[in-house]
């Protein structure tokens, strides 16, 4: 059976928006619920851990996650962007193009600079034992770090949701019918 380019880019832009979902459900889960579950047991809503301490904890969780999405989603989303970019391309239709292959270098770039932020972050974090002096100059440094790294899991997050959203329209389009060619597929 010879698949249609229509039919290869409804499987395409399916398997985008699931790994997108995946991807940003996971984002989403430690942001709003594995953050809150270690900084709950922090001051100053508890005395178990100290904010140092839950930041360690959560810093460690974050940096694994990081590694999961560099080792399975990272590419798999590159490659069926990619793989929808070039379907695009042999239909001709240059301005979903375009912007397909902008919406994949803004979530490269913004997952490539958070992995970053994070590593610095994680190597400037507060000490966990009260011996070593940690001055105000490098918590205010470590301060900024967690802002940028905010602010670039949320671009992430929103860059993916773009994908889904725009993965879930070229699934909304109407069936390519047996008889039909690609080019007359384009033209309706």
């Amino acid at each position: 059976m010879r698949w249609r380019t229509g039919q290869r880019m409804r499987i395409v832009a399916l398997l985008l928006v699931m790994l997108s979902a995946m991807w940003l459900a996971g984002d989403v889960i430690l942001g709003a619920v594995a953050a809150k579950g270690v900084f709950v047991h922090a001051p100053p809503s508890a005395e178990m851990l100290s904010r140092d301490e839950a930041g360690a904890v959560f810093g460690g969780i974050l940096g694994r996650w990081y590694a999961v999405v560099m080792a399975s989603f990272f590419p798999l989303v590159l490659f069926l962007g990619t793989s929808i970019s070039g379907l695009l391309l042999h239909q001709r239709r240059y301005v979903p193009l375009v912007g397909s292959i902008m919406l994949l270098v803004g979530i490269l770039s913004v997952h490539l600079w958070s992995a970053a932020v994070l590593r610095e972050a994680i190597a400037v974090a507060p000490p966990l034992t009260a011996s070593v002096v940690y001055s105000a100059v490098e918590r205010e440094w470590f301060n900024v770090l967690h802002r940028r790294s905010i602010t670039l899991f949320t671009c992430e997050a929103l860059l993916l949701l773009v994908a889904m959203i725009g993965s879930g329209l070229l699934l909304l389009r109407t069936p390519v019918a047996e008889n039909q060619t690609d080019r007359e597929a384009c033209a309706t």
